[in-house]
């Protein structure tokens, strides 16, 4: 059965938390000593019963790049139908709310979407099945495993999808910045499916066509246009805005993370003894030099062997 990798520690951890199925996490460093900002992890490990190993950096580096030291192996991610997302919407006694991606393929922009929208409590996500970035080691590192807690809806077909949530009552609005209506100025508290087009070419014509209408942000200065991941998100922010000042912006379905309990780490005085100056030896006497012994025949120490002018010797030569 294939596997997928899960990379960097938000992402680990967040799918260890979720209760997603791993089959086991690769951690750098020898066995038996796990590194300190590891911890966690390694806790987190034991207590969902998730096998530790204890591998080279050399060997996460094979699996893929900004590891950070650990990487999971897990079951592929799991989709769900799009009867569940609404079934979980209803449960919750929220109005439903879903982010629908029309061809975003930059897995950064992927992953920041999907974080916001577990952080503001959208209750599912659509994606298409082609020509997009879908569930990867670099989108759910991107979104820090916010993705863990996210249910994903994969359709060939995201006209057929809004179709189907405009049956079931869900006003559908799409992103464009040629749209007369502004976004703050449309009430935003019913259910809704918010749909965000790709990079550079926004939402395609026909997805469009089929939306309920479209919203865009005003701009001051010179663009015309923002990241498809600051777009998006802004918009999710407004709505959690209106939400919460109608008191419909409950808890998402994040549940609150509650860290693990780590062993307590000794005292710094256990694991060294007091510090003990040691004690002062005497000093040693200074050494004594000695002059060197002459040698036979040599001419004594700053003697000169140059003749005297003047006086002896062999006379000059006029």
């Amino acid at each position: 059965m294939s596997t997928t990798l899960v990379l960097g520690r938000h992402a680990v951890e967040e799918a260890l938390r979720s209760g997603r199925a791993l089959r086991r996490i690769l951690v750098q460093g020898v066995r038996g000593q796990t590194p300190p900002s590891l911890e966690a992890i390694a806790l987190l490990a034991r207590q969902h019963g998730v096998p530790l190993v204890h591998v080279s950096r050399q060997t996460l580096d094979r699996l893929g790049d900004h590891h950070q030291g650990v990487a999971a192996e897990a079951e592929p991610f799991p989709t769900v139908a799009l009867e569940e997302i609404l079934a979980v919407a209803a449960s919750s006694g929220r109005p439903p709310l879903l982010l629908i991606l029309d061809e975003v393929q930059d897995p950064q922009n992927v992953g920041s979407l999907l974080r916001t929208a577990a952080a503001l409590g959208a209750h599912g996500v659509v994606l298409p099945k082609h020509r997009a970035a879908g569930i990867t080691p670099a989108v759910e590192r991107a979104s820090a495993g916010a993705i863990s807690w996210l249910r994903v809806h994969q359709m060939t077909n995201l006209v057929r999808v809004i179709d189907q949530l405009r049956e079931q009552g869900v006003w559908v609005y799409g992103l464009d910045p040629r749209a007369p209506a502004r976004y703050d100025e449309v009430d935003l508290t019913g259910p809704l499916a918010l749909v965000v087009g790709s990079e550079g070419k926004g939402i395609r014509r026909l997805v469009g066509e089929h939306c309920d209408r479209l919203l865009r942000i005003p701009m001051a200065g010179t663009l015309d246009s923002l990241n498809v991941a600051v777009a998006g998100s802004i918009i999710l922010a407004e709505v959690f805005r209106q939400r919460e000042k109608v008191g419909q912006a409950a808890e998402g379905p994040l549940p609150p993370k509650v860290l693990p309990e780590l062993p307590a780490r000794p005292a710094a005085n256990t694991l060294r003894g007091p510090r003990v100056r040691p004690e002062r030896q005497p000093a040693r006497p200074a050494a004594t030099t000695r002059s060197p012994r002459p040698q036979p025949g040599a001419r004594p120490h700053g003697s000169s062997t140059r003749r005297p002018r003047g006086g002896g010797g062999r006379p000059r030569r006029r």
